[in-house]
């Protein structure tokens, strides 16, 4: 028996990454106005076209950074942008992370990603 080619193997990977895509955004837009399951959509379809190494990540819209400065973070929210081959960029506002940042170093990160993982 032949062994099988990668060439082919990738390609078949890559389809199902697509068709993965494909239902995602359908289910994005199905979803346009539930902001709890289309953030999670769009989180999915972020690392999807991030691994099939599309044009895509977050960005501040220029017109919020106002609110950013004169304001709170919490009135600017991201935006996921994608760029889909062959016909242009798709974005969705997410909502910011209320999560207020506690001055963790990168190896106290880490400690705690430890800890995290021996407790599951």
């Amino acid at each position: 028996m032949d062994s099988p080619d990668i060439e082919k193997i990738f390609a078949i990977l890559e389809r199902e990454k697509v068709d993965e895509m494909v239902s995602l955004l359908k289910d994005i837009e199905t979803n346009d106005t539930n902001y709890d399951i289309r953030e999670r959509l769009v989180w999915q379809l972020l690392s999807l076209a991030k691994q099939m190494d599309y044009s895509c990540g977050v960005r501040f819209d220029p017109e919020d950074m106002e609110d950013y400065i004169t304001r709170s973070c919490s009135d600017v929210w991201p935006v996921v942008c994608i760029e889909l081959p062959d016909v242009g960029e798709v974005a969705w506002h997410m909502p910011p992370c209320n999560i207020k940042y506690d001055g963790h170093s990168t190896e106290e990160k880490y400690q705690r990603t430890k800890k995290w993982i021996s407790l599951q």
